[in-house]
């Protein structure tokens, strides 16, 4: 039984890992999907700024989802767990790890394959994303659905009696 009252012990499983992590990657995806540019502004390629901190979040991300327990990824409660239950399963715990972890099996940790296998999904969804929005939403699909639509829908303007 979970007493509610302590919401931060409900934290510290596979599900709030998963969404935690999936979600902040479709966040910076969308930034940089949303940045190609257009006819009346330049794409996030050529910002040096942007790219720079996009790399930043997508490695720190990466690092956090891929790699073993770490000092780094027990601060965040990914892939983490308590020091006894980490070295039980095989990792050297060299840092302080939590001393109490809210779980019944006392860590998160995701088996290797699986980690890989969500990395993959997040970067064929980032590569699903940069294709719709280069060829539906600003390259030939708009053109042709432009060219398509040219006055059938527009609106007629009447003239204003008074």
């Amino acid at each position: 039984m979970y007493d509610l009252r302590k919401w931060w012990e409900l934290a510290d499983n596979y599900e709030g890992e998963l969404i935690g992590i999936v979600t902040t990657f479709q966040i910076i995806h969308s930034a940089c999907v949303f940045s190609l540019g257009s006819k009346y502004r330049k794409g996030f390629f050529s910002n040096k700024t942007f790219i720079a901190i996009y790399s930043i979040g997508f490695v720190l991300l990466s690092l956090l989802l891929l790699l073993n327990p770490n000092p780094i990824s027990c601060v965040f409660h990914i892939n983490c767990g308590t020091q006894d239950v980490l070295q039980s399963l095989g990792y050297s715990v060299w840092w302080d790890a939590p001393s109490v972890y809210f779980n019944t099996s006392g860590h998160n940790v995701i088996p290797v394959e699986f980690r890989w296998t969500v990395f993959f999904i997040v970067l064929f969804n980032l590569a699903a994303l940069l294709a719709w929005e280069g060829f539906v939403i600003l390259g030939p699909v708009r053109k042709m659905a432009k060219k398509f639509a040219d006055g059938r829908w527009q609106v007629k303007k009447h003239p204003i009696r008074i």
